[in-house]
């Protein structure tokens, strides 16, 4: 009983371990671009988690030109 029970546990963890291993394909692609990287702290110089940002075209002043949020760090990339 206890050989079948061996056998088993090996085939349902091999199994898994196939599933798992039977993901979908990454591509990804690079480029270097112009960017602004805003930095947003408080006074203590803790990051501003997940802050608002709203950023305005020179020319638009009025109209948003970009919405997002500030990732872990306080960083907002654009």
């Amino acid at each position: 009983m206890r050989v079948p029970l061996v056998l088993l546990l090996t085939v349902l963890g091999s199994a898994g371990w196939a599933a798992s291993a039977i993901a979908h394909g990454v591509s990804l692609q690079q480029q270097t671009v112009s960017s602004v990287e805003v930095q947003a702290r408080y006074n203590s110089g803790e990051p501003m988690q997940e802050a608002q940002v709203t950023v305005y075209a020179p020319a638009d002043p009025k109209r948003p030109w970009l919405q997002g949020t500030t990732d872990a760090a306080g960083r907002f990339l654009f």
